[in-house]
């Protein structure tokens, strides 16, 4: 678990009380204060990034650039496909430019650190790349824009690439694809897994695409507008399975023709391909990656050479085979005496004034050269880039200016919308929301039948609206846009995790308002211990539930361990043995979904119930597949909402995630069958075991998306979940 950062004390020595601040100025750097002399308060950032990037080591790895003129592009689906280690040889070792091509920002995957999901999810997993490519040198382009409509977008786990390119439109990804090509013209290219049954569709769908960029690209009439042309000069495919906990790739990887060696070290730092690559993992802190290298890991990445144009396609020395690997060996005159002179500017290190001395003389020869064609003009753009930051390090003048404190001159932002909140039709009231801004009160902006009130809240840019129906409420969902009197009122995002440093983004501001009929059980004592969602003890307070924290155990009625939670709240874990001793007594056990990783092991459950895997095989992608309600009369179907075929449609991203694949028959029993199109059905999404005089239902289906969408049936299905009334066993 990620804390924020800790706030600095305002030299104004004004207390900071929890509400409201002495000072009437709060700001998010200090401990409440904009005051002036807290602005000088905060460290310099700039300051860690240079201990963090030592001068000598950027000015090495450019030197290690300078030696090869090989370009390597690299497709891949996600942030975190990357094959970190295979790069940190290529890029950190050998001199390789590498480009990692991602279709996706990761926003409908999951999070291991913090509340963000669907598009703040997007936004930090776009800077955990960034941090990534910066680790092992490369750069990186993300074909979705992270505009809201953008078709790019990662709309969740996919079985299928048909399904896929059907989502993001085969032609869009495909162009997008090939404009990267023809933008860094690479010599190489490697998708990151196979295109084979078993392994993620959106993996497979970016395999195939990148198999028909290959022809396209370097295909003068496709597409003229995307850039020039460009024959790329091999095409590999990974010799290696991508079968594991996640996938069940059915095929066997094609034979090796080139192995990578990913034995010996950096020789900058010391340390291993392997473990540079876990330092560049470990930047994807949201998906839990980054892990010490075990020594008996492979030291060799297999490839296999699908197409080239340059010669056979049999077995290899190396990717370089058949390539001009450096300046030296493009058979050009005035190449070979430039690089020549790249060869003495390296000598130089780590001396500043030869190398300035060298520079200048590489510079002086690179002016000379006239235009060349684009094989050539590509390797001369790269020097040319690399020759610009080994001057910046060499004058030390590339000084970025410190980051501002105050905000940034623009139309006024909601800084805070509700997680969510519910209108109790049984005793109605007005709904009041907490919505904070940068300044004035926004104007709401209502559907018919709907009004609202104002009200300030204790702090500046604090206000309450106050929501309630001028006519008969019915069922179904309302949107509420904002405004300030200069336009449209945005929802800004804004973090800080120590792994990326502050990042910021804004959305419009929408604010999502469902109606649902949903009866509640009489008792209502709930403990709920958040996993990966940290609003459900919110949302199930407002919905009438008395809603506490562990120590509320000994009294409670029913127990809410959400998703990943053995693992996210630590707290359980540890009083783990409580919680099945309130069991016992008669409390109800509800678990949400859980990896094997998430500490679910033969002591998870109160009888054992093991997770899937790989988990490919055990989840149902399609939100709208079919369901079979194998014990229809069953009190956790029927009381106190008796479900019904409607109460499973309108579902959203999938049905459910890591269903149980074993058990004892007379332990467990399977509520549920759901499937996808095509396939078996699975009946371990949703189980219950007796445990003393209580239950624990293990739930895999996917609540922790429906809830935020305001899907009714899923909000229906949790509360008969957690009602121990009329219930037999």
């Amino acid at each position: 678990m990620v804390r924020p950062k800790a706030r600095q004390p305002c030299p104004c020595s004004k207390p900071y009380p929890p509400n409201p601040p002495a000072c009437a100025n709060p700001g998010p750097m200090t401990r409440g204060c904009r005051c002036p002399t807290a602005e000088v308060a905060m460290p310099d950032r700039r300051l860690d990034h240079a201990a963090a990037h030592p001068r000598l080591l950027r000015i090495g790895r450019v030197f290690t650039r300078l030696g090869s003129s090989v370009r390597i592009l690299i497709a891949g689906a996600h942030p975190d496909d990357e094959p970190s280690s295979l790069i940190a040889r290529w890029s950190l070792g050998d001199g390789h430019r590498v480009h990692y091509v991602c279709v996706t920002r990761g926003q409908g995957g999951q999070n291991s650190i913090g509340p963000e999901t669907g598009a703040a999810l997007g936004v930090l997993r776009a800077a955990e790349m960034a941090v990534a490519a910066d680790r092992l040198g490369m750069t990186y382009a993300l074909l979705d824009t992270g505009a809201a409509d953008d078709p790019l977008a990662d709309f969740g786990f996919s079985k299928s690439a048909d399904d896929t390119l059907r989502r993001w439109g085969a032609e869009v990804v495909l162009r997008r694809l090939v404009r990267e090509i023809r933008s860094f013209r690479p010599d190489v290219v490697l998708p990151c897994f196979l295109d084979v049954p078993g392994q993620h569709g959106h993996h497979r769908a970016m395999t195939r695409t990148l198999l028909r960029a290959w022809e396209v690209a370097a295909d003068p009439t496709f597409a003229p507008d995307l850039g020039p042309a460009w024959a790329i000069s091999k095409l590999y495919l990974p010799a290696w399975s991508g079968a594991g906990e996640s996938y069940d790739d059915a095929e066997p990887p094609p034979p090796a023709t080139t192995l990578i060696d990913l034995s010996g070290q950096d020789p900058l730092t010391g340390m291993s391909w392997d473990q540079l690559g876990e330092w560049s993992r470990a930047a994807h802190a949201s998906q839990g990656m980054g892990v010490w290298p075990p020594s008996d890991r492979p030291r060799h990445r297999p490839l296999h050479l699908l197409a080239s144009r340059v010669g056979e396609t049999g077995p290899e020395r190396g990717i370089t085979d058949h390539l001009p690997a450096s300046l030296a060996a493009c058979d050009d005159p005035a190449l070979a005496q430039l690089a020549a002179a790249v060869g003495l500017l390296r000598n130089q290190f780590p001396h500043d004034d030869r190398m300035r001395g060298a520079l200048a003389q590489v510079r002086g020869l690179l002016a000379g050269i006239g235009e060349k064609a684009p094989p050539l003009a590509a390797r001369l753009d790269a020097l040319r880039n690399d020759l610009a930051a080994l001057d910046a390090l060499l004058e030390d003048g590339l000084s970025l200016p410190p980051p501002p404190t105050k905000p940034s001159p623009h139309s006024a932002w909601l800084t805070r919308l509700p997680a969510g909140a519910y209108y109790n039709l049984a005793a109605p009231h007005p709904l009041t929301l907490p919505i904070s801004t940068n300044g004035p009160c926004p104007q709401a902006i209502l559907p018919p039948g709907w009004q609202v009130e104002w009200s300030a809240g204790q702090r500046p840019g604090d206000w309450r609206l106050t929501l309630q129906p001028t006519t008969e409420v019915t069922d179904g969902t309302i949107e509420i846009a904002f405004e300030f009197a200069d336009g449209p009122a945005v929802l800004r995002y804004a973090s800080h995790y120590p792994h990326v440093g502050p990042i910021q983004q804004d959305f419009p501001a929408r604010l999502r308002v469902a109606v649902v009929r949903v009866a509640l059980p009489q008792k209502r004592r709930l403990v709920v211990l958040e996993g990966e969602r940290a609003d459900l003890g919110l949302c199930l307070q407002q919905l009438g539930f008395t809603v506490t924290g562990i120590e509320g155990l000994a009294s409670a009625d029913a127990i809410l361990l959400g998703p990943m939670g053995w693992r996210r709240c630590p707290e359980a874990l540890a009083r783990r043995a409580e919680i099945f001793d309130a069991v016992a007594r008669g409390a109800r056990l509800v678990t949400l979904y859980h990896r094997p990783m998430d500490h679910w092991g033969p002591d998870a459950a109160v009888r054992p119930l093991t997770i899937g895997t790989p988990s490919l095989r055990f989840r149902a992608c399609e939100p709208d597949g079919p369901v079979t309600v194998l014990e229809p009369t069953h009190p956790l179907l029927t009381h106190p909402n008796p479900l019904s075929p409607a109460d499973w449609q309108g579902w959203v991203r999938e049905r459910g995630l890591y269903f149980a694949q074993g058990w004892h028959s007379g332990d467990w029993r399977p509520l549920l069958a759901v499937q996808d199109r095509g396939e078996e059905p699975l009946v371990g999404s949703l189980l219950v075991a007796d445990h003393g005089a209580g239950q624990q239902v293990h739930c895999a289906l996917a609540l922790h998306h429906q809830l935020p969408a305001l899907v009714p049936g899923a909000a229906r299905l949790l509360v008969n979940l957690l009602s121990t009334e009329g219930f037999s066993g």
